[in-house]
């Protein structure tokens, strides 16, 4: 019986760094420690008093700190990973899992969990919100009016070819968004750009062990 020979396709990946630019402003919303403790305090059965709403604390608490002295601000890298995501299964018809397999977002902090604010320093914003008890509220969160990111995406170029992963940023970008009232939720904010084309920085082969080269 002849026997079939198995070509054996080695994973190719590829690292670029991605620079986008708002194109309407951001708002960003983080789960406080307040909110925490609030909770913690419900499991434990801790009832405390109601007390009055300090809309300075709740801004502050909104955004997310990489060093507060220094005014450096970002937003989670898993936010531009899941608008990423979440136009390849909705406008491309690719299988979200496996882009969330194949495409990797990397963050400007030590342990990559924010991607940094570029521009204008935050404000703070008042709005309306709706609460899932029913009713409304006053929500007081950071607002960017101006901003611009620059981040790197390591992705399997085999699973993705490099054309398309540019094609779903840029669906990501105007379809989607980051951060609160953005398009998936129905909102206008949060929606971005491609600043300039991206540029390569590594690429990695792997050899038949599974060893990046």
């Amino acid at each position: 019986m002849p026997t079939k020979k198995v070509e054996i396709v080695r994973p190719e990946a590829e690292t670029i760094r991605v620079h986008i630019a708002g194109t309407a402003l951001l708002l960003t919303n983080r789960f406080s420690e307040k909110a925490i403790q609030q909770i913690k305090d419900g499991e434990a059965g801790i009832k405390r008093p109601r007390m009055p709403r300090d809309p300075q604390s709740d801004y502050e608490q909104s955004r997310h700190v990489i060093d507060a002295a220094a005014g450096r601000f970002g937003f989670p890298t898993v936010a531009m990973k899941k608008a990423i995501v979440t136009a390849g299964g909705r406008l491309m018809k690719d299988t979200m899992t496996v882009l969330r397999a194949a495409v990797y977002v990397r963050g400007n902090t030590s342990d990559g969990r924010l991607i940094e604010i570029h521009g204008m320093p935050p404000s703070m914003s008042e709005d309306p919100a709706h609460l899932p008890s029913g009713g409304w509220t006053m929500a007081y969160r950071a607002t960017y009016e101006e901003w611009e990111a620059i981040f790197d995406i390591t992705y399997f170029k085999h699973i993705v070819p490099p054309g398309r992963l540019i094609t779903l940023i840029q669906l990501a970008g105007e379809t989607i968004g980051i951060g609160a009232w953005r398009p998936e939720t129905n909102g206008t904010n949060g929606t971005f750009k491609l600043a300039e084309a991206p540029s390569v920085l590594e690429k990695y082969n792997f050899d038949e062990e599974g060893t990046a080269a």
